[in-house]
């Protein structure tokens, strides 16, 4: 199919999104210029059944772009999480000063919504829904910790989505984010999504850019729980500079359908990288996680773990790369995907994949799609526990392994608890 004028009679998509793009002012060249390659993507190239189902049915919809949504602080402390951490609140997409912390320690915050725009570096991984949300998006939230700053106390960004009420309709909510850590400091951010209301629909098209100095430490979590009629699109890229590292924790456990696209580029010397996830699925809900990350400099290690536990019709896709580039020697690569299926209707697809133009490397990649295994089952039973109970240890058992990478007691109590949730039909 050709680009984007070709995607529905009579250009109807087309010209909602148009709408939206022309409802604010002042664009600045980078989002003109993202909006301009809408129209040379391939929407449909490259992509499985699954996502062609998901893009038409995507397609079929009306959009619209609701402004001015207000939210009381009764209702925004009955969804967010009790955590020790500066707080940042976010209502589609845009920051809410009063419902966030006024003190948030060594971190600045900086709003950018007119000109002038600073400018930013061209996607590691360029695709149709990024250059999407670059076009429509309406608020940058620059956030950055000054050099030699080591803040102990987390970011915490709740970011509340309101959907549309009328039918066949998603309210279009796109923003950026840009999180900025000096030389030598060290910070972690948590990036929690959620739904005001469990059965408006919207599309949720964020962006969050990281650039981290030398010697740098930077913890992130991301939540994803956003209700069933929900459509998530994100994008992470993450640039990393000398003897720094990441770690990145993705956690999805609602909407109809989420992608999400974690892309790095080493710039420097002796940097570690660890992105792990995961995802539930159930009940036609259709999950990607896409990762790439790119070896550009020597004696730096990346290490990747992603799961999903499917059940009753669900869908899971992984797709991740780990290229390692002319001179890169003493690279360590690792990326490991795990998928559990709980029923016969559960389906996942998975392509670990590794792509190396330089010697003295050490790089593996693999992936298991399976059942819980009736011989752990048994064994369990025969030592007095029974079969519901055992099902549900070696459930838990698959997903401890990422549990323990994540301090917060408070976040694991609330993936627990979404997670017996999900097992409450089946078990």
């Amino acid at each position: 199919m050709a680009g984007l004028s070709m995607i529905s009679n009579n250009n109807r998509v087309f010209n909602q999104w148009l709408q939206i793009f022309r409802k604010k002012n002042n664009r600045s060249l980078y989002a003109q210029e993202n909006w301009k390659k809408l129209e040379k993507i391939e929407l449909f190239s490259n992509r499985n059944s699954w996502e062609k189902t998901v893009l038409l049915e995507i397609l079929s919809k009306n959009f619209i772009s609701l402004e001015n949504i207000k939210i009381s602080s009764e209702i925004y402390d009955n969804r967010r999480l009790n955590l020790n951490a500066y707080y940042l609140v976010f209502v589609n997409g845009c920051l809410v000063p009063s419902l966030s912390d006024q003190d948030i320690g060594a971190w600045q915050v900086k709003i950018e919504n007119t000109p002038p725009y600073l400018p930013l570096p061209s996607p590691i991984y360029s695709e149709f829904f990024l250059h999407l949300t670059e076009s429509l998006h309406f608020e940058t939230t620059r956030i950055f910790l000054p050099s030699g700053k080591k803040e102990e106390k987390p970011l915490y960004m709740v970011h509340i989505s309101e959907g549309s009420i009328e039918k066949d309709t998603l309210n279009m909510i796109n923003y950026r984010h840009i999180i900025e850590i000096g030389k030598g400091g060290s910070g972690e951010v948590i990036e929690h999504f959620i739904s005001l209301n469990q059965e408006k629909s919207y599309f949720n098209g964020n962006r969050t850019l990281f650039f981290l100095d030398d010697e740098t430490i930077l913890k992130h979590i991301k939540l994803g729980v956003e209700n069933s009629n929900s459509y998530h699109f994100a994008h992470h890229d993450i640039h990393i500079g000398n003897n720094s590292t990441i770690e990145s924790n993705v956690i999805m456990l609602g909407t109809k359908f989420s992608r999400h696209q974690t892309s790095v580029r080493i710039h420097g010397n002796y940097s570690k990288i660890s992105l792990n996830s995961l995802i539930l699925l159930s009940k036609n809900n259709i999950g990607e996680s896409r990762t790439y990350i790119e070896h550009n400099k020597s004696n730096c290690s990346s290490r990747q773990l992603h799961k999903m536990i499917v059940k009753k019709f669900g869908k899971g896709i992984f797709n991740g790369l780990i290229k390692v580039t002319k001179g890169a020697i003493k690279t360590d690569g690792n990326i490991i995907n795990n998928n559990l299926l709980l029923d016969r209707e559960a389906e996942v697809q998975t392509d670990p994949q590794l792509e190396i133009y330089a010697d003295d490397v050490k790089c593996k990649h693999g992936a298991t799609i399976g059942y819980i295994n009736e011989e752990q089952i048994f064994y369990l039973c025969t030592r007095g526990i029974l079969y519901k109970q055992a099902k549900t240890i070696i459930i838990y058992g698959f997903v401890q392994e990422l549990l323990t990478l994540i301090r917060h007691q408070t976040i694991k109590d609330m993936i627990l608890s979404r997670l017996s949730s999900f097992l409450s039909e089946i078990i």
